[in-house]
């Protein structure tokens, strides 16, 4: 929404001893139009024309930066607590207070803006929605299961950015921005306080709902928080210039009562003083609210409660829970290393390398490239299988050492060294795959 500059005309003829001295130029110059001063460029020269702007010093400059913008409000505001209230085909939701934003900016003296963007900027910065079952609704009960889902440096946006070419709605905001943004132009400066650009009134109440029951669970608590970062911005071209920062938390810590009904806490606020360090980042453009966003998995407040889940449940749930939940991953690494699972892996021997009899074979187990484990003088013929066992601490170590990218490595040898095959197995460390020694055929299956 960018506004053409006046179409360039040639200035008035003027004298030669108008520009000798420059004092007869000056009031002007000050009356001209950026495009109109131009022309004048090119009949005088630049050389002229900026010693003149120079000492007349009433020519606006395009604005480059925050600074160039006076800005008031801007500050998230909200009243009440979270709450938890019954809703339809049993489910509890889980709501914030409504969070309202404001505000308003205007060019300094002496700046110029064209046309520009001037709206609110707000990042999902972390996010961690939980729930508590507990056996039978006893708010003392055993927890029977913990739902999360978490996401993290998301742009977020009140509406759809895609709603309007999906003909669902009109579309009313695209990114940086979370609300549809207004024009800030250069009538919207200091001099006239009538007309700053004003935001209107922008806000946000976020809310998620989950069943009332989960297997012998009833929903007894909400738990997590929601941290969101949020300022006014002034976006030129590709240029975004952050204005004010906030952060602001909504904690979903409400207990739920037999009527299904509860009260939290109030949203709490704090100014960000670094906003180039620390303000919301306009550069994110994947949206909070897109479907399947988040990650999903499941809470232990105790590592006894994690100790009922398998090994595999458990590494699905890890690095979830050690991005947004410290709590329930400290849980889960002590109830695996307790644990200690075995990885199995399984050699099976479709044909053998050798014409007659059985093939000797020696496998090797590495993680990440180091060796773990090597067992010799299998022997196999057609159909026959074997297993090779390593326990998670000769494996692993510890989970707490675990990363996305480890992995772990059956090297299968027949006749010698010469006859390799390989198969690795990322993270979570399961599956299987066919491998072919010299001219043997052989499955490998790892599992825990």
């Amino acid at each position: 929404m960018e506004h053409e500059l006046e179409t360039a005309v040639s200035p008035p003829a003027l004298a030669p001893a108008a520009f000798s001295g420059g004092a007869p130029l000056t009031p002007l110059l000050g009356a001209l139009s950026p495009a109109r001063v131009i022309a004048l460029q090119r009949t005088v020269g630049n050389r002229a024309v900026s010693a003149l702007l120079q000492r007349d010093g009433t020519q606006p400059t395009p604005a480059s930066g925050p600074g160039d913008f006076g800005v008031s409000g801007g500050v998230p505001t909200g009243a009440g607590t979270a709450t938890a209230s019954p809703g339809a085909n049993n489910m509890v939701t889980a709501k914030s207070a409504k969070v309202t934003i404001d505000g308003e900016a205007w060019l300094q003296k002496d700046k110029t803006i064209g046309s520009a963007y001037f709206g609110v900027i707000q990042n999902l910065t972390r996010s961690d929605r939980a729930a508590q079952y507990r056996h039978g609704g006893d708010p003392s009960g055993e927890i029977v299961a913990e739902p999360h889902s978490a996401e993290a440096n998301k742009w977020d946006a009140a509406i759809d950015p895609k709603a309007g070419p999906k003909g669902e709605m009109q579309a009313q905001t695209f990114a940086p921005f979370y609300w549809q943004p207004n024009s800030i132009e250069d009538r919207n400066d200091e001099s006239d306080k009538v007309k700053p650009t004003r935001l209107g009134t922008a806000w946000d109440q976020p809310e998620f709902s989950l069943p009332v029951q989960n297997g012998p669970g009833r929903l007894t608590a909400f738990k997590g928080q929601d941290v969101f970062k949020t300022g006014l911005a002034v976006k030129k071209d590709g240029a975004v210039w952050m204005l004010t920062g906030n952060q602001w938390t909504v904690s979903w810590d409400i207990p739920v009562d037999a009527g299904l009904n509860g009260a939290g806490k109030a949203v709490q606020n704090q100014q960000i003083q670094d906003l180039l360090k620390d303000g919301p980042d306009p550069s994110l453009k994947d949206w909070s609210l897109a479907p399947g966003a988040g990650s999903a998995f499941e809470g232990f407040s105790t590592q006894a409660e994690a100790m009922k889940r398998t090994p595999s449940e458990l590494l699905k749930w890890i690095f979830a829970a050690k991005q947004h939940d410290q709590v329930s991953y400290q849980n889960i690494c002590a109830a695996l290393d307790a644990k200690n699972p075995n990885f199995s892996v399984a050699i099976a021997c479709a044909s053998t390398d050798v014409t007659f009899g059985s093939d000797v074979l020696s496998a090797s187990i590495k993680r990440n490239g180091a060796l773990v484990k090597t067992e010799g003088g299998i022997r196999l013929n057609n159909g026959e299988s074997h297993t090779v066992n390593a326990s998670w601490a000769d494996v692993v170590g510890s989970a707490a050492g675990l990363t996305p990218g480890m992995a772990v490595t059956v090297e299968l040898y027949v006749g010698g060294e010469s006859a390799q095959a390989t198969a690795t197995f990322a993270f979570p460390f399961s599956g299987s795959q066919q491998l072919k020694p010299a001219s043997g055929d052989y499955g490998v299956t790892l599992s825990l």
